[in-house]
C-alpha cells in the first residue's frame, strides 16, 4: 500500500494527485514550475516529471500548461500540504469542502495561489492565477467520509 491506492471495506483512499498551472507569456515558466513543485514534499520533487504543453490564447498569446500526475506516496503529499497550510486556510477548506468535492467522481479540487506556493506556502485562492491540485479518491463520495479522512490527515480542522 505504498501509495495508499487499495481500499478495504469502503474506506476512503487517495488514489492519485494531479497538479497543473498555466504559464502566461508575461510569466517566467521556471517560477511557475517552482510554484507547482513547492506544493510537494522536498523528497518527491526531484522524482516528479513535469509535462509542458504549449497552447495559444484567444488573442494569439502563448500559454504553457505545466502539469504532473502522481500515483505513489500520495498521502505524503497530503501531509506536506497540511504542514504548509495555516489553520485559517484549513478552516476555509473545511467550510468550502462541499463546493470543492465532485461527489460523483470522488475528486477534490484545490486551487492554491501561485505566488504563495512559490514562497513555499499553501494559500487557497479561487481565481485564475493558481496551481490547481486535484485529489482523486476512492470511497469519497460521501462528504462526511471525506471530512473524516481529511481531518485524520490534518488537512482540515476536526
Amino acid at each position: 500500500m505504498a501509495g495508499g491506492r487499495e481500499a478495504k471495506g469502503g474506506e476512503v483512499v487517495l488514489r492519485s494527485v494531479e497538479l497543473s498551472s498555466f504559464c502566461h507569456a508575461t510569466e517566467d515558466c521556471s517560477r511557475v514550475r517552482s510554484s507547482l513543485l513547492n506544493l510537494l514534499p522536498p523528497e518527491l520533487r526531484s522524482r516528479v516529471v513535469l509535462v509542458e504543453e504549449a497552447l495559444e490564447g484567444y488573442y494569439g498569446n502563448r500559454i504553457v500548461v505545466v502539469k504532473t500526475q502522481i500515483l505513489e506516496e500520495c498521502e505524503k503529499i497530503l501531509e506536506y500540504l497540511s504542514s504548509i497550510m495555516s489553520s485559517s486556510e484549513k478552516s476555509i477548506l473545511k467550510a468550502t469542502l462541499p463546493l470543492r468535492l465532485d461527489q460523483r467522481t470522488g475528486r477534490l479540487i484545490l486551487r492554491f495561489s501561485k505566488q504563495d506556493a512559490f514562497r513555499g506556502e499553501a494559500r487557497l485562492l479561487d481565481s485564475d492565477d493558481v496551481v490547481k491540485v486535484v485529489l482523486h479518491f476512492k470511497g469519497a463520495r460521501s462528504l462526511e467520509k471525506l471530512s473524516t479522512y481529511l481531518a485524520k490527515h490534518s488537512l482540515i480542522q476536526a
